[in-house]
């Protein structure tokens, strides 16, 4: 599985980019709200990555903050709820606003983002509210993922940059062990690729 990519953005459009990482092009698929942050083609770009599996197609999905990137996979668990219709509810509300709207269960405005009904829209308030509630505090400005989520994200990443597994794991937990915070994803890859080299 893909979890990370960096490299140098070789081409932009609105939903999608190609990511030259050392020489291989990666086409991944982005929000709206994520290609207007990125840089503009040749520079260099991070992006956190869904990788999504079918049975006849592989599929990256990427993203600049770990909060979309599990914004997305939850909105994927809701029944009816694709892959592409996730990106799409990402691409027509920004992502604090989406979280605020389905706390306060808004469906109204759900149904403005194109190909979502009222039934739709209800079903996602209605199974995310609670894991919305439960996963990101009222009054966090930071969204930060939980510890086992962000450690497997971290030594994934370091596994497709090159690392050994045996290795990024123990890297990973040694950071883990040493401070009790909570590490947004960028974070603990930045400490752990420092111990690395």
């Amino acid at each position: 599985m893909i979890a990370y990519l960096r490299g140098n953005l070789y081409q932009r459009d609105l939903n999608d980019v190609v990511i030259d990482v050392n020489g291989v092009g990666y086409r991944v698929a982005v929000s709206l709200q994520t290609s207007c942050k990125l840089p503009e083609p040749g520079e260099h770009v991070e992006l956190l990555i869904h990788t999504h599996v079918r049975e006849d197609q592989l599929d990256l999905y990427g993203f600049l903050l770990e909060k979309e990137r599990r914004l997305f996979r939850f909105l994927m668990s809701v029944n009816g709820i694709g892959a592409k219709s996730a990106l799409s509810i990402l691409s027509g509300i920004p992502t604090d606003e989406l979280i605020e709207l389905i706390r306060d269960g808004d469906s109204k405005r759900l149904t403005k983002v194109q190909g979502i009904g009222q039934k739709t829209a209800e079903r996602v308030i209605l199974e995310l509210k609670d894991k919305i509630n439960k996963y990101w505090a009222k009054s966090q400005t930071e969204v930060y993922a939980t510890r086992s989520d962000v450690r497997e994200d971290v030594i994934s990443a370091l596994v497709n940059l090159g690392y050994r597994a045996k290795d990024a794991e123990v890297a990973v937990t040694r950071i883990l062990v040493k401070d009790e915070v909570e590490f947004t994803f960028k974070e603990l890859l930045k400490q752990t690729l420092g111990n690395m080299r």
